[in-house]
């Protein structure tokens, strides 16, 4: 498991630096809220699917990363999307819609025939796991610290 998260990410930083220079159109139903005190933001929560641009800058950032594939007509991802957004998860997370080519691209490379999945590294993007059910998905973020 520990080798095919690897490959998992390291293609996924290798797809987004080939397509990071690509224009994509804004998403109309994409919206999302910051909440910020002092001039920190203290919440920030995005309703709408990544971009291959915004992936690779997210794929830069030195924290700990949850990449998050889905649909929007997928049932068990809206129910994931859903949890996360109520228990105001602390990291951001980078949710991909596999029905935009470079997203059915990157999801191929898992090997698995389902959404929602979900694939988790460390700060040194040191593979931690892949889940592939919605409610392991939602158990391991709850226990994330």
């Amino acid at each position: 498991m520990k080798n095919g998260a690897a490959y998992i990410a390291a293609s996924l930083f290798l797809v987004a630096s080939l397509f990071g220079c690509s224009p994509n159109p804004p998403n109309p139903s994409s919206s999302s809220l910051t909440v910020s005190y002092n001039n920190k933001i203290v919440h920030k929560r995005t309703e709408g699917w990544i971009k291959i641009g915004d992936l690779k800058a997210y794929l830069l950032k030195r924290q700990k990363k949850f990449i998050i594939f889905g649909a929007k007509w997928c049932g068990p991802c809206k129910f994931v999307r859903r949890l996360v957004d109520q228990m105001n998860f602390k990291y951001e997370i980078a949710w991909i819609d596999i029905d935009e080519d470079w997203g059915q691209m990157l999801y191929r490379q898992l090997g698995r025939n389902s959404v929602p999945i979900m694939v988790e590294t460390d700060e040194l993007d040191r593979p931690i796991g892949v889940y592939d059910d919605g409610r392991a998905i939602v158990l391991r973020l709850l226990n994330v610290k």
